[in-house]
């Protein structure tokens, strides 16, 4: 078949190859090793690519476009400093840099972003069957970065690897307040419907400038009342 071939260097090695004209250039693309495949097998990869090639698809280029995809890991670490440090709290910045540290980044980081499959996911999340709070979470965090990362046009919206992994229940928990606790709410919620208590503003705001500085509000009697209650 024109364009199908095997190139031979001096320390033995053999590999096939496709070469094919396009856009007035001479192009070669290595198929792989010889003794890999068969040569029928080798032929038929050959096959395929120049019928690409004559639709209009240049193979070396979107070999090269998918070599320049960035790991997991490189990934993340962006969307951690790009979107959760500035939009989200603190707390939560810190709980998924713990997910992505103790369990994501282990089993994923290495891998290109595009490769990761749904069955990469649900791995990870069966090794913590254990612990199905961090399970979920773990799968939560994945989902937020793909999503990300396709609002970015890096990856398809689409193909989210950890969309449609059934979540384990989790236990809801459940304590109550000491005596202490229950003082304290209680002096707080007298001060609420007497004095009133304090509350923050903007200062970003616009009209922020007009708000009193004394700024208190009273609490109505029957909120007051339910959390007696």
């Amino acid at each position: 078949m024109a364009g199908f071939g095997v190139a031979a260097f001096p320390s033995g090695r053999k590999v096939y190859v496709v070469q094919y004209r396009q856009n007035g250039r001479s192009r070669r693309m290595t198929l792989c090793d010889h003794g890999r495949k068969t040569p029928d097998e080798a032929r038929s990869m050959a096959k395929k690519l120049l019928g690409a090639v004559e639709d209009g698809s240049d193979p070396i280029e979107q070999k090269h476009a998918a070599n320049r995809l960035r790991a997991f890991r490189e990934v993340a670490d962006e969307f951690m400093r790009l979107h959760i440090a500035s939009k989200r709290k603190d707390r939560t910045g810190e709980e998924y840099r713990s997910l992505l540290d103790l369990h994501i980044i282990p089993a994923l980081g290495s891998r290109r972003v595009n490769d990761i499959r749904r069955s990469d996911v649900a791995r990870l999340h069966a090794s913590l069957q254990g612990r199905p709070s961090t399970a979920n979470r773990c799968l939560a965090v994945i989902s937020s970065i793909w999503n990300w990362a396709a609002r970015r046009d890096e990856v398809e919206t689409g193909s989210n690897p950890a969309a449609g992994i059934e979540r384990y229940p989790e236990r809801g928990r459940e304590r109550y307040l000491s005596a202490a606790e229950l003082g304290r709410l209680g002096d707080a919620l007298h001060k609420a419907e007497t004095e009133g208590l304090p509350w923050d503003l903007d200062e970003t705001k616009p009209l922020s400038k007009h708000v009193p500085k004394d700024r208190k509000t009273k609490l109505d009697p029957h909120a007051i009342g339910a959390l007696r209650l």
